[in-house]
C-alpha cells in the first residue's frame, strides 16, 4: 500500500497532473493528486472513480465499477477513472484538514504546492510528520517564481524548507542559496504540460492573428520588458499580432483579444504562425512560464526569449523553436516566423510537439519527482 497527501490548487480543483499520476499508479503507486490526499490499495481487477470527499464514503468502500469507464462529472467536478487502483480521496485545504487527513491515512508521501504561509506553519510540519508513516517524505514545490531566497517575504518558504525533506523550484539557480539558509535537499522540478489538452488542433472559427501571446497582465508584477516587446510587435504588425488575456487596457495594442480557456488555447497556438514565449523575468536558469510547454505541445512555432541554460530544457534554436534576446532579435525572429516555408514550419512544429510530449509532460515530471523521493530514502538508509 502506498499513500500520498497533497495540498490543493488555488481553486481547489483537480488538474492535468492527476491523469499522469493515474496512468502510472500500478507501476509506482506512491503518487499524489493536487487538491486531495488518497489511499492507493493494490488491486488489479477493478476500476474506481476518484470522486468522494473526505469522510463521505467508508475508507475501504470507494465507488467500484468493472470495465473501461469514461470520465464523468461528480458534484460539478470532472473526475477521471483510475485503472487498477482503488482509491479513497481526502480534500485538504489548511492545517487542521491536512493534519486530520494525515491522521486518517498515515501518508508515505506528502506533496505540497504552497504559494503562501497560510496552509500550514513550520510547527505544523512537525505535527504532520508525527502523524505520517515513519518512512514519509515531505516535499514542498514552488512551480513559479516569486520573491528572492534572501528577501523577508520569502522567509516562510525557508522556514517550511527547514522542516520538509525537500523543497523543489522551477528554476535551477537558487538551490545553493536555499541550502545556505538550512533548507533541506533543495532541488529542481519544472512545471509540465498535459498533452490531452494541449495538442495540435484545427483552427478555431474566429480569426487568429499571425503572431500571438496568451498571457494576463498582473498589476503587482513588473512587466516592463514584456510590455515593451508586445508594444513593439503591435506597432509593427498591427492586427497580425494579437494578445489574448486580461488587464491589458493600459497598454496600447491594435489587437487585444479576450482570454481563452486552456481547452481553446491549443487551437489558437496551432493556427498561429508564431507564439511568443516571454516570462516575468529572463535571468533565472531554466525558468519559464508554462506557456512555453503549452505552445510547444500545441504544435506552435514558439518564439522563445532565452534564459540562462535554456538548452537544459531541450530547446534547440531553429529545430524546435526560434530564440531571441532583446527587441531587435525578437523582431528578426518574428519576421522569420512570418516567412517560413510550409516544410520548415511543419518541421519546427513537429519537433516542438515531440519535445513537449516526451520531456515536459506531467507523467515525466512524476517520474522525476519519484527519483528525488527515492534518493532521499536511500540517503536515510545509508545513515
Amino acid at each position: 500500500m502506498h499513500i500520498a497527501l497533497t495540498t490543493p490548487e488555488p481553486d481547489g480543483s483537480p488538474n492535468a497532473i492527476s491523469r499522469a499520476l493515474q496512468s502510472i499508479a500500478t507501476d509506482y503507486a506512491e503518487v499524489y493528486w493536487p487538491a486531495i490526499a488518497y489511499r492507493v490499495v493494490e488491486n488489479l481487477n477493478v476500476h474506481h472513480y476518484v470522486a468522494q470527499p473526505f469522510g463521505e464514503l467508508p475508507e475501504d468502500a470507494p465507488c467500484t465499477v468493472r470495465g473501461a469507464l469514461p470520465s464523468k462529472f461528480v458534484n460539478g467536478v470532472l473526475m477521471h477513472p483510475v485503472a487498477n487502483s482503488p482509491v479513497t480521496i481526502v480534500r485538504t485545504t489548511a492545517e487542521p484538514e491536512i493534519l486530520a487527513a494525515a491522521a486518517k491515512i498515515r501518508p508515505t508521501l506528502v506533496w505540497a504546492q504552497f504559494q503562501s504561509p497560510d496552509p500550514i506553519s513550520a510547527e505544523g510540519i512537525d505535527k504532520l510528520r508525527a502523524l505520517c508513516d515513519p518512512n514519509v517524505v515531505i516535499c514542498q514545490w514552488d512551480g513559479d517564481q516569486h520573491w528572492e531566497p534572501w528577501q523577508t517575504e520569502r522567509k516562510w518558504f525557508v522556514d517550511l524548507g527547514q522542516k520538509c525533506d525537500t523543497s523543489l523550484l522551477a528554476n535551477s539557480l537558487y538551490q545553493e542559496a536555499y541550502a545556505r539558509q538550512g533548507v533541506r535537499h533543495p532541488g529542481y522540478l519544472q512545471c509540465g504540460v498535459d498533452p490531452a489538452i494541449f495538442r495540435p488542433m484545427p483552427a478555431p472559427e474566429a480569426r487568429v492573428p499571425a503572431i500571438v501571446l496568451l498571457a494576463n497582465n498582473h498589476s503587482s508584477l513588473n512587466y516592463t520588458t514584456r510590455i515593451k516587446a508586445i508594444q513593439t510587435l503591435s506597432e509593427r504588425y498591427k492586427e497580425n499580432f494579437g494578445v489574448y488575456g486580461d488587464s491589458w487596457g493600459h497598454v496600447t495594442l491594435v489587437s487585444w483579444l479576450a482570454p481563452v480557456s486552456p481547452y481553446e488555447s491549443a487551437a489558437v497556438y496551432s493556427a498561429s504562425r508564431g507564439a511568443l514565449s516571454i516570462s516575468i523575468r529572463n535571468d533565472l536558469n531554466r525558468y519559464t512560464s508554462d506557456r512555453l510547454f503549452r505552445a510547444l505541445a500545441s504544435g506552435a512555432v514558439v518564439l522563445f526569449e532565452r534564459v540562462p541554460d535554456y538548452e537544459g530544457l531541450g530547446l534547440v534554436d531553429g529545430v524546435n523553436c526560434l530564440c531571441w534576446t532583446g527587441i531587435e532579435e525578437l523582431v528578426a525572429v518574428t519576421e522569420q516566423a512570418m516567412a517560413l516555408s510550409p516544410a520548415v514550419s511543419a518541421s519546427l512544429r513537429s519537433e516542438a510537439v515531440k519535445l513537449a510530449t516526451t520531456v515536459h509532460d506531467w507523467q515525466t515530471r512524476i517520474y522525476e519527482l519519484l527519483a528525488i523521493v527515492d534518493a532521499i530514502r536511500e540517503e536515510r538508509r545509508a545513515c
